[in-house]
């Protein structure tokens, strides 16, 4: 097999394809995309709260 070709192994494909969802999630994150999606898990843990 080629480096690059597209016969890659089930394994590796869905690796790669969770790597770049990972990084698009960084992305939106680092853009404040996120912030204005409702229903989604509060960020700040139980000592940031204890902190402010």
């Amino acid at each position: 097999m080629k480096p690059g070709s597209f016969d890659r192994s089930l394994p590796e494909n869905n690796i790669v394809r969770t790597i770049i969802e990972f990084l698009t999630f960084l992305h939106l994150k680092e853009a404040g995309a996120l912030d204005s999606l409702p229903d989604r898990p509060s960020t700040v843990s139980a000592e940031d709260m204890e902190q402010s």
